[in-house]
């Protein structure tokens, strides 16, 4: 049986690192524990240049550690074409 694919964005991987919000770092753990058993995750190079341009090198450390073994999606015109579609819709639809 195939595993479904997840994109997960920056925003997940630093979730798992947020001690402002225990328990939402808690759940994104346990999830992240799961999912990656159970699912084929993938990230982008924009977050790799997320988590690059991350401040706190302890905390950039731990993330870039959390994804070396997740699939990179490069980025493409048809990706980026996707992008601007998708935030078109959003700014027309908040306007």
């Amino acid at each position: 049986m195939r595993k479904l694919k997840l994109y997960l964005d920056t925003s997940i991987i630093s979730a798992r690192f947020d001690k402002i919000k225990e328990e939402r770092q808690r759940i994104t753990q346990l999830w992240f524990e799961k999912a990656k058993t159970k699912y084929e995750l993938y990230i982008s190079e924009v977050v790799l240049t997320e988590i690059n341009a991350t401040q706190d090198i302890s905390l950039r450390n731990r993330m870039q550690n959390s994804v070396r073994n997740l699939k990179i999606l490069k980025l493409n015109a048809e990706i980026r074409n996707l992008a601007r579609i998708y935030t078109d819709e959003i700014f027309t639809e908040e306007n």
